[in-house]
């Protein structure tokens, strides 16, 4: 990928992201009441709900770098961020529970897969001297609109129903990949490295030092140092500089106690 087509890519996903993450919580804010109205599903069964999402996400953290490695970078934007609006179009026309189910676990999977693909795609493309403000100016796109749709989706679902929300997300996202899949198309698929470097911020951190083995303590230190005398407490003891332990307090205080 030239250099002057990196910063294409990144605003694409940038704003990918950021649309998604609108129009996914323009039913996500009100899954509560999708579920409990639309389908039925209160109590106990709602926590299976979420238990199935949770779910969802753990296989795709377990099989994001997999997917990533055979789909490569285009397949790993473009697939799950399609998975995004169908999911999102299914829970709004179908209103039951076995498409519910189905939805949610393949949006939590398509999620993980997205996060791996595109966090690791982000750290490879942006130079190191500008990783920390193109990164905070990416998530900041990401996460801003998440109170946008949150507040459009109580809107809509106060005049059409708690469906219409997610109807009207999956046609958000589905319509922001129809326009932003070419720059994908044709500046992601160029890119591909086999290895995802760690941040800039984590590579020039300074080795952790070694733990030190302390020589073997005579008897008589070892005596010593398990038995303090009353006069080393004041609220800081020998021992490293750290504070004394209540027994041993009241340990001394015992043995002063007993001498008077």
């Amino acid at each position: 990928v030239q250099t002057c087509a990196l910063p294409i890519l990144l605003r694409t996903l940038a704003v990918l992201l950021g649309l998604c993450n609108m129009a996914t919580m323009m039913g996500q804010a009100l899954f509560v009441k999708y579920a409990s109205d639309e389908l039925g599903v209160t109590g106990a069964a709602y926590g299976v709900l979420l238990a199935i999402m949770s779910a969802g996400s753990i296989a795709g953290g377990l099989l994001g770098d997999r997917v990533a490695s055979r789909w490569g970078v285009t397949g790993t934007v473009v697939v799950p961020y399609a998975m995004f609006g169908i999911a999102s179009l299914a829970m709004g026309i179908w209103t039951n529970v076995p498409v519910a189910v189905v939805a949610s676990a393949a949006t939590s999977i398509a999620g993980t897969v997205w996060n791996v693909s595109t966090v690791s795609l982000r750290q490879r493309l942006i130079p190191s001297h500008l990783f920390g403000r193109v990164n905070s100016a990416y998530r900041f796109l990401g996460t801003g609109f998440i109170t946008v749709g949150a507040a459009i989706g109580g809107f809509v679902a106060k005049s059409h129903g708690y469906s219409m929300p997610f109807t009207l997300g999956g046609v958000i996202i589905l319509a922001a990949l129809a326009i932003g899949i070419r720059p994908v198309l044709s500046y992601g698929r160029g890119y591909a490295e086999p290895a995802t470097p760690a941040p800039p911020s984590l590579v020039a951190l300074p080795p952790m030092p070694t733990k030190q083995r302390r020589a073997p303590l005579s008897a008589a230190a070892r005596s010593t140092a398990a038995r303090p005398s009353v006069s080393s407490w004041n609220g800081w003891n020998c021992f490293g500089g750290s504070i004394a332990s209540p027994m041993m307090l009241a340990d001394s205080i015992d043995r002063k106690s007993t001498r008077l």
